[in-house]
């Protein structure tokens, strides 16, 4: 019986026990890497699809009613306190009608709606800036409804808004040299004159926030919310 190991059998056990952690490290690398490479595919196609909106190139086309919903899921995303469901989808449901008749992204107009007035149709601002969209009494609410108080109804709020968003928008396109897109929200707040770019700006990044969400939303998800507003695929 053997008692111990030779001196070649004791150099082999030796190359085995340092081979064995070198091995497992290259495994754990391997894995790392293929988990970082993923990781930056994913936030490069994120950012892809950010700067074809940033191009005005970025637009979701899909059935009215996922569209509604999609807008719905956007506003319920700022967890507003106090908004029920119904009352949200009411408020996507008067949006994608509007931004529709003038082919605006309906979350443009979300993104301004948030930014104006946290969704509060009793807003006022020390301005005089009524609504859900904070129109303006002076300069544009005067000359579309009799009463100030008229621009608490969010319908017609809305309705206002967005035609004022397509004028600036249309107005930027034909004079912009370049990304015209934070100039036109900058003239919805403004007026002729831009001041500054602080609004544009502030409603661009929620406006991109917005869109990382309706990303991480499919689709098929929306339409299993309700059987009644489902599209076939």
């Amino acid at each position: 019986m053997r008692h111990g190991l030779s001196d070649l059998e004791m150099e082999a056990e030796k190359v085995k026990f340092l081979m064995r952690p070198k091995s497992y490290c290259a495994l754990l690398l391997g894995g790392l890497s293929l988990l970082l490479l993923a990781t930056f595919f994913y936030l490069y196609s994120q950012r892809g699809l950010l700067n074809q909106y940033r191009r005005g190139e970025y637009l979701r086309v899909t059935d009215s009613d996922i569209k509604v919903l999609e807008t719905k899921k956007a506003i319920e995303s700022f967890k507003i306190k106090g908004l029920e469901e119904e009352l949200a989808y009411s408020y996507a449901a008067l949006v994608v009608k509007q931004a529709t008749v003038f082919e605006l992204d309906p979350l443009d107009v979300v993104s301004v709606i948030w930014q104006e007035s946290r969704f509060n149709p009793q807003a006022i601002s020390p301005t005089g800036d009524y609504g859900l969209m904070g129109i303006n009494w002076y300069y544009v609410g005067r000359h579309r409804v009799k009463e100030r108080e008229d621009l608490f109804n969010a319908e017609k709020n809305i309705r206002i808004g967005v035609e004022m968003l397509n004028y600036w928008r249309e107005l930027s396109r034909k004079n912009a040299r370049g990304d015209f897109i934070p100039i036109f929200f900058g003239h919805y707040n403004q007026g002729v004159f831009v001041q500054n770019e602080n609004y544009g700006k502030a409603i661009m990044n929620i406006r991109q926030k917005l869109a990382v969400y309706q990303i991480l939303i499919p689709n098929h998800s929306l339409a299993m919310e309700n059987n009644n507003r489902a599209i076939k695929p």
